[in-house]
């Protein structure tokens, strides 16, 4: 949830359009009487809000009713998540209010629009969608030469999400072309098959105080927030949906609140919706009543990343082709975070065959990831070919999911790594900054992004809050390695070793040494006065790749922009060649 301002997208796709066409109107007047097709409702966007009826007759409907009807329509048969809906226009409510809120205006549109109602708005688990097929939209009319009108013109709804929402598409809303009409017809009227693990969210059981209840109630929203921003899971949150049979679920997730004195107990678990068998479970306590603090914070991202990669071993273990995406991005993953050179066209080759079948924001986004990895291991070779690939990954990652809080993080950390351009993975992160997410690889993007331009006390305070919040995530030696460069740099050689080791002892133990440990713990030794560990440390470095050398360790291959801090870095080389001399 949260007051969150987004920057406005290079670009607006249409939905699930396959040849991708933006999204350009021309603003007309029309006479809804005339324009009706029998057995089709009409909505008016452009101008005053208007529904309708196949028989002529306008349907009254209360203001956020308008707004759901409205963000549905600028997405035709494309799903839209009930959590989405919640957070544009029950952004300032809390999370029980919100989804009573929208499910409440959601029944409204139901009894408005009578037996049509299941055909026109169409449900699948927490996922709703606008039918095409059965609902003729002004926007995507054929262009006629007429006077422009505002987009909801008139629609007051007090809520920071959905104005940045309506600012924007009054903003796009200025161009002369509208979609071909012959687009909206070949649209799925029908989600496509799913190809991701579908979880779904049950109520949670509670024993105990209402103030336990809450606990649960918010970490539990903040966990199927964050696996729902991962995209790597199909989440149908079923917890105030009416009663309805799991379906096609693949796993359930269970919560249970239990007041143990002065603390809560909030316990998780995971089960296979066929065979009931248990796939995962983990609990945490927490001081009655807490709602927030680093506690709760580094708790959801545990459990969140814990649960992905649960879902992601019953993927595999299934072999299920339903869930193909979900077991080709976790293996993406997996293979990424082991380094070696074969491990990463390994993790390229999955994380290509899964955006070949599902296009998506994260899936891109983690195909730029690489990029910053294989910068690291050909030493800069052919940086204008790599930097020229990631931009156009990137560009598609934003283009498809510009709100995502993963991608965005993800796409920071290109930036700042590859690009050397901190303006703008400072653009991408800003956004995020009002209600930062509970995902580690976020935090690590605002380190590296602090440390670059120069500010190594906020550079540390993000990278505690990744290693808090991701001891369970498969980079979590990279952000105990963040600690050590940065401590490294400032001098405190101590801490850095420390760090450095944790980061050594977290590693894939099938994989292979993330170089940029061994480099600032060899350098933390040396400031240390350490030599036979600092000489140690820089052989097994070399070893690695040859190319580990005192001539390539320069402030120049690095993306530090800050004078101060490219002095720092250049004392850290330094203590090792005098060490090795």
């Amino acid at each position: 949830m949260g007051n969150r301002t987004f920057s406005k997208p290079e670009s607006l796709t249409h939905g699930d359009l396959k040849d991708h066409h933006e999204i350009n109107f021309e603003f007309f007047f029309w006479n809804p009487v005339d324009l009706i097709e029998q057995s089709k409702y009409y909505l008016r966007l452009l101008g005053a809000f208007q529904l309708v009826a196949p028989n002529g007759c306008e349907i009254r409907l209360g203001r956020k009713a308008q707004a759901i009807l409205a963000i549905l329509a600028t997405e035709p048969g494309a799903p839209v998540t009930r959590n989405r809906l919640q957070d544009m226009l029950w952004s300032l409510a809390g999370p029980k209010h919100g989804r009573d809120s929208l499910k409440k205006s959601l029944q409204s549109i139901r009894k408005a629009l009578g037996e049509d109602s299941d055909s026109v708005i169409v449900r699948s688990g927490d996922r709703v969608w606008l039918d095409s097929q059965k609902v003729r939209i002004d926007l995507y009319e054929p262009s006629r030469s007429v006077a422009s009108r505002a987009f909801l013109e008139g629609l007051d709804i007090p809520d920071p999400e959905f104005d940045d929402w309506l600012r924007e598409m009054r903003q796009r809303l200025t161009v002369d072309v509208v979609p071909r009409p012959e687009a909206l017809i070949t649209m799925p009227v029908v989600p496509a098959p799913a190809t991701r693990i579908r979880l779904a969210i049950r109520a949670q059981s509670i024993v105990g105080t209402q103030k336990a209840a809450l606990v649960g109630e918010v970490l539990l929203s903040r966990v199927v927030d964050t696996l729902s921003q991962s995209g790597l899971l199909e989440v149908c949150d079923l917890r105030d949906v009416d009663q309805q049979s799991l379906g096609a679920a693949d796993a359930v997730l269970y919560a249970r609140t239990v007041s143990v004195g002065d603390e809560v107990q909030v316990q998780l678990a995971v089960r296979g919706s066929s065979n009931n068998a248990m796939i995962w479970s983990d609990s945490r306590y927490f001081a009655s009543g807490s709602l927030g603090g680093n506690l709760l914070n580094e708790a959801v991202s545990r459990f969140a990343d814990e649960i992905l990669f649960a879902a992601g071993q019953l993927s595999k273990s299934t072999g299920q082709e339903e869930s193909i995406v979900t077991r080709l991005a976790m293996e993406g993953i997996e293979n990424l975070f082991r380094l070696a050179p074969e491990n990463i066209e390994k993790a390229a080759k999955c994380f290509a065959q899964a955006i070949e079948i599902e296009p998506r924001g994260n899936l891109y986004a983690w195909y730029a990831f690489l990029t910053p990895f294989r910068y690291e291991q050909q030493k800069g070779i052919d940086l204008i070919d790599l930097r020229g690939q990631a931009d156009q990954i990137v560009r598609r990652a934003l283009e498809l999911d510009p709100y995502n809080p993963m991608v965005r993080g993800l796409v920071a950390h290109v930036y700042s790594f590859l690009f050397r351009d901190f303006e703008r993975a400072d653009a991408a992160l800003s956004p995020l900054r009002g209600q930062p997410p509970n995902a580690p690889m976020y935090h690590f993007s605002e380190s590296m992004l602090h440390l670059y331009s120069g500010k190594p006390d906020q550079a540390r305070r993000y990278a505690m809050q990744a290693l808090r919040g991701g001891e369970s995530h498969p980079f979590a030696f990279a952000f105990s390695t963040s600690l050590c460069m940065i401590d490294a740099l400032g001098g405190e050689a101590g801490s850095a070793i420390a760090h450095g080791r944790r980061a050594l002892g977290s590693m894939p133990t099938s994989g292979r040494v993330y170089e940029p440990t061994l480099r600032y713990l060899t350098a933390a030794y040396a400031r240390a006065g350490r030599v036979d560990e600092a000489r140690q440390s820089w052989s097994d470095l070399q070893l690695l790749n040859p190319a580990n050398n005192l001539e390539q360790m320069r402030d120049s291959c690095f993306p530090i922009a800050a004078e101060h801090m490219r002095t720092s870095l250049n004392d850290a080389y330094g203590a090792i060649a005098r060490t090795l001399s």
